[in-house]
């Protein structure tokens, strides 16, 4: 019996020299058994004309604008595998992840959704986020989330979701994925064998306007679709407190991105459908947004990160 056709699915924007090193990571790929699609978001740097040139054999889907993460939907609806590997375009697997996980997924039917280990290529740095345990360990073990620059699910899973969420452009995607894979019911796990390398920005670059205010929008739209009871305020308490900490370090400009992130929550309202969890899974998709939660802020771990988040932090090191 042959392997299972794997469909690697990328977003690309603007960064054609990093997409053309992670195509050829992927043509050299033990597993072999791909199909490459490539959702280019309207890049001005030559991307599409490198890809007819260079890569004949990915299939491309090029928007007229930028779209966001919302611009992987469309591989995914073509994606001809049974596992769909999502990738950003500076991210690649490490030989042997794919089979790793593909192999899991035979072994765990229950099992909708793998979040790989996202390392720093050419380091031992791990990504440091709620998304991902804080030590790799050696054993696979249930999850609440994931990153959205490497992971793997079922292709006919990620169809019955309806891929990403529209609207939520960039940043804090991941959640309300994580919800509908357990409302779905199926499981989430952490691979430590399904490495994903990834070039990481530099600590000292600091957060910027748009990543700030899409986080701060996007979760508190996660947490009205799919939370309720005391974690849906302990959720978006926090997201208010660590919201308005963020976009006060940013300077005056920043000050209407907090009442914008409000007037979009109440726009989004109007037209979703609410979809709470279960409980059980309720409790397990909460920690997703550990560190700022209400119930989480208050902590040494938790304000060292927001220290380091506001500029306190200079030296490159990665607060957790």
């Amino acid at each position: 019996m042959g392997r299972p056709l794997v469909s690697v699915c990328i977003l690309s924007y603007n960064r054609r020299d990093d997409l053309a090193f992670t195509l050829r990571q992927l043509q050299r790929d033990p597993y072999g058994t791909l199909e490459l699609l490539v959702a280019d978001n309207a890049s001005e740097d030559g991307t599409q004309a490198m890809l007819a040139r260079d890569f004949p054999e990915v299939k491309l889907f090029a928007h007229p604008h930028n779209l966001g993460i919302e611009a992987l939907n469309a591989p995914f609806r073509a994606a001809a595998g049974e596992i769909i590997l999502v990738l950003d375009d500076d991210a690649w697997p490490e030989p042997g992840a794919i089979g790793a996980a593909v192999a899991r997924f035979a072994e765990r039917p229950e099992v909708g959704l793998i979040a790989a280990d996202i390392i720093e290529p050419g380091s031992a740095r791990r990504w440091d986020m709620a998304y991902l345990p804080r030590r790799a360990g050696t054993r696979p073990r249930p999850w609440h989330c994931f990153v959205g620059c490497g992971f793997f699910i079922r292709a006919a899973l990620l169809r019955a979701i309806g891929g990403y969420p529209e609207g939520f452009f960039l940043y804090a995607n991941e959640a309300p994925v994580a919800a509908e894979v357990f409302l779905h019911g199926f499981d989430i796990e952490f691979l430590p064998q399904a490495r994903v390398f990834h070039k990481m920005p530099s600590r000292q670059q600091g957060f910027s306007l748009p990543h700030v205010f899409y986080g701060l929008r996007n979760d508190l739209q996660t947490a009205w679709r799919y939370y309720h009871g005391w974690r849906y305020y302990d959720i978006v308490l926090g997201r208010f407190v660590t919201g308005f900490i963020l976009l006060a370090s940013l300077g005056r400009g920043a000050r209407g991105a907090f009442s914008r992130a409000l007037r979009d929550l109440r726009s989004y309202q109007r037209r979703t459908e609410r979809r709470p969890l279960p409980k059980r899974a309720m409790r397990r998709g909460v920690a997703a947004f550990h560190g700022t939660t209400l119930s989480t802020l208050i902590s040494y771990r938790t304000l060292r990160r927001v220290l380091w988040y506001v500029g306190f932090y200079k030296d490159g090191r990665v607060v957790s």
